[in-house]
């Protein structure tokens, strides 16, 4: 029993992750012009400027640059810098299991956040990163594309060279291959709210 209760949450997430893809899928296999209706009016930018609140990564559909035990709770801090031209600054931090007791256990990094639209008539549900400050943080700078928004959770693909790559080479047959990302938006409480 207690080998079953263990592997229950592996199970779980497995099938959270199968049901996120196939979401995706069906997503961008159902939507590839104009007439396709959007998730919301909720852009990246959007998503990702509200004040008071921080973004947890609940799940992804790919293993993580350093392998499974790395880059795990990733999250945002509560602050947000919220410039002009759809920029936003914030910290990002995970967990690595593999460090232990060491001094990065908790990397982090001050992250710009740069929004940008391909088209006038796109919302701005793109995303470059540059990382301004580090400490012990080795994740690489990636390309978000916001592929659902809503005020409390985002759906978003993860563009890297690899992805591009495995896409490319994909893209002659029928799958393609999307990393994707689902962000959860958790308010700070205030005085027992």
């Amino acid at each position: 029993m207690k080998l079953f209760l263990q592997d229950r949450p592996k199970a779980m997430l497995k099938w959270i992750g199968i049901i996120l893809v196939w979401l995706l899928l069906v997503w961008d296999a159902c939507c590839h012009d104009d007439s396709c209706p959007t998730s919301s009016n909720w852009t990246g930018h959007e998503f990702f400027s509200q004040r008071n609140s921080l973004f947890i990564l609940l799940n992804r559909t790919y293993t993580p640059v350093g392998g499974r035990n790395e880059s795990l709770c990733m999250r945002t801090g509560y602050v947000v810098f919220d410039y002009k031209n759809y920029t936003l600054e914030r910290i990002f931090r995970y967990k690595n299991l593999s460090e232990g007791d060491a001094q990065y256990e908790w990397p982090y990094a001050w992250i710009n956040m740069t929004f940008y639209n391909k088209t006038e008539l796109e919302l701005y549900d793109w995303m470059n990163t540059t990382g301004i400050m580090r400490e012990g943080y080795n994740l690489p700078s990636p390309l978000w594309y916001f592929a659902y928004v809503q005020e409390h959770c985002a759906v978003i693909k993860v563009i890297t060279g690899a992805t591009i790559r495995k896409n490319l080479a994909m893209r002659n047959g029928t799958i393609v291959i999307n990393s994707c990302e689902l962000w959860k938006r958790r308010i700070r409480k205030y005085n027992g709210e």
